[in-house]
């Protein structure tokens, strides 16, 4: 059977933010960092804000009062004295938040070629979530709550399950029914990729 990564969530060290974009003009919210902790001694960092579009020259041609999307940063490394320090860390990836309509569920999954190797998934849900049920095929099936740490974005939950293992990943209510089911990747998802969606 496998077995699920050592994860600890928070710490003392200084969580990594990619500050390459701050300065732009089409940032509305500023990058915070949301949930942050390490996984087999490796720091990770989940960050969140708000830009307007994918770059300055569609900033310029959108309208003032255009949709701001809640936009999120998921990364590996980057903690001078910790593994993984190198500069830009052992990377990630990110997106734009997208729970569609009836879905509850927004799920994306990234890998890192560390020893051992580490997957990482990020999942933001509806307000009717109240937890997550991970159930991988061999492994022991394990629930993380799902909790909003910052306002005018979703709730969300960051786990780390036993590396390319498949399985289910459910959305549970405050009565335990599943809201919606995704599933776990079985296989390694390139660095910087971001696999997953809400439908």
């Amino acid at each position: 059977m496998n077995s699920w990564p050592e994860v600890i969530v928070g710490g003392t060290h200084e969580p990594y933010v990619d500050r390459v974009v701050d300065e732009m003009p089409y940032i509305t919210r500023p990058k915070t960092v949301a949930a942050f902790g390490t996984v087999h001694g490796y720091p990770w960092s989940l960050v969140l804000f708000q830009k307007q579009r994918d770059s300055e020259d569609e900033q310029d041609m959108a309208p003032d009062d255009h949709p701001k999307p809640a936009r999120f940063e998921f990364f590996l490394g980057g903690t001078p004295g910790l593994p993984g320090s190198a500069p830009g860390g052992l990377g990630g990836g990110g997106g734009e938040i997208n729970i569609r309509d009836g879905a509850h569920i927004d799920t994306t999954a990234h890998s890192w070629p560390t020893d051992p190797p580490v997957m990482g998934y990020v999942v933001f849900t509806s307000d009717d979530a109240l937890e997550l049920q991970v159930n991988p095929d061999d492994a022991e099936a394990q629930r993380f709550p799902v909790e909003r740490h910052l306002e005018g974005f979703p709730k969300f939950c960051v786990f780390f399950p036993p590396f390319a293992v498949p399985g289910t990943i459910a959305a549970l209510d405050a009565s335990g029914n599943v809201l919606h089911q995704r599933t776990l990747i079985s296989g390694e998802v390139p660095v910087g990729a971001v696999f997953g969606g809400g439908d």
